[in-house]
């Protein structure tokens, strides 16, 4: 890891160039992710909170450097001015400090760096999916990164996911080349995604307008998940339905359930649709698109509560509790990866336990399925936590 001497050669800056590209900003897209909206939170924030001068857009060209200009616009104060530090150009770079870039890549930029002044400027990634990037993460071995240089985890299990790989990365090459030291690392400084609290600030009269809309009574519950819905690489919705069903039958409450996201296919869809009917048939199911701007930015208003059993080896942060947390509402969600570092459990809501099949488990079900139900107990009977 980066030494002491070094922080002190290269203090920190004020400013930072954005590398600006749509796919890690834009949500107005068919396929939302959180990525996405951390994006835009993030160059929202900056723009109408950083302490600077004016803004630097490191941009392939003047057409998606006019996307970072609009977006300013948007939400910066007037007057602030804006430069663009093309990618051609990386040296320029040096005028700013230091390089932004919405991603745990980075090591193509120290790439481009190193054609110059590899003390020009800094470069800081940040981590999302760690699950689908470990190529990615390894180029932050093999790369020419820096000891001035640092990738943002947005939580301790991402940071956890990425020594993970880093690790044994770096210990490879170490054995395969017989090196004295290790290769160098980047800062991974733990940082949590925000949001803008204001934003999810609701009176009386737009909570009203919003449940009326979806036809949900004053004294009625509504229950809201945001977010893909994606029974493999999200949530797979059966555990909140059935836990929902069994709610509505002991307190006999009229129970609303508002899922606000998006399906991958029809496929997909009818699933959803077909196992809300089959395993919670009490309760109301709704379902929006959550891609839409007035559903995305409104639905927290109508909810009462806000779950989300997430069961996916990617979720190294989740920002859709934060974002219900701003609103207001108590948390059901799985005690899972970053949920972990965000829903206090019985002080922001509840954090539900889960349980895993031990290592090896999927190889005793064949024999297990034939020899009966004994055998499938005693297998099953051994989940990890």
């Amino acid at each position: 890891m980066p030494s002491d001497q070094s922080l002190r050669e290269h203090p920190p800056v004020s400013n930072a160039a954005i590398y600006f590209h749509p796919d890690g900003y834009e949500t107005a897209r068919t396929d939302l992710k959180g990525r996405h909206v951390a994006g835009e939170s993030f160059l929202a924030g900056f723009f109408r909170h950083a302490d600077v001068d004016g803004f630097a857009c490191h941009a392939d060209g003047p057409e998606t450097a006019r996307l970072f200009v609009k977006l300013a616009a948007r939400h910066a104060a007037a007057g602030r001015r804006i430069a663009l530090y093309p990618t051609a150009e990386p040296a320029r770079l040096a005028e700013i400090g230091c390089l932004f870039v919405p991603g745990p890549g980075i090591d193509q930029f120290a790439w481009r760096r190193r054609a110059g002044n590899q003390r020009g400027y800094s470069l800081c990634g940040i981590t999302h999916t760690t699950a689908e990037a470990p190529d990615m993460l390894g180029g932050l071995v093999t790369g020419p990164v820096q000891p001035w240089d640092a990738v943002i985890c947005t939580s301790w299990a991402a940071r956890a996911s990425v020594e993970a790989v880093l690790h044994p990365y770096a210990d490879y090459l170490r054995d395969r080349l017989g090196a004295v030291e290790a290769p160098v690392l980047p800062h991974l400084p733990v940082i949590p995604l925000g949001v803008d609290a204001s934003a999810f600030r609701f009176d009386a009269a737009t909570r009203h307008e919003e449940r009326a809309k979806l036809g949900i009574g004053p004294e009625e519950i509504a229950v809201l998940f945001m977010g893909r819905l994606s029974f493999h690489a999200k949530a797979h919705p059966i555990p909140m339905y059935a836990a929902l069903e069994q709610a509505a039958r002991r307190t006999g409450q009229r129970i609303h359930l508002i899922q606000a996201g998006w399906f991958g296919n029809d496929a997909i869809a009818a699933a959803f649709v077909e196992g809300a009917r089959r395993y919670c048939p009490s309760i109301n199911a709704i379902f929006l698109d959550g891609r839409k701007p007035e559903v995305r930015s409104r639905i927290w208003a109508a909810a009462d509560l806000f779950t989300s059993l997430v069961d996916n080896v990617q979720e190294t942060f989740g920002i859709t509790p934060v974002e219900a947390m701003a609103a207001g509402l108590p948390c059901v969600v799985t005690d899972w990866d970053g949920y972990r570092e965000t829903v206090r459990h019985g002080v922001d809501g509840f954090r539900i336990p889960t349980v895993l099949p031990p290592p090896g488990a999927a190889g005793t079900l064949p024999t297990a399925t034939t020899r009966g139900p004994t055998a499938t107990t005693s297998t099953s009977a051994a989940p990890r936590r």
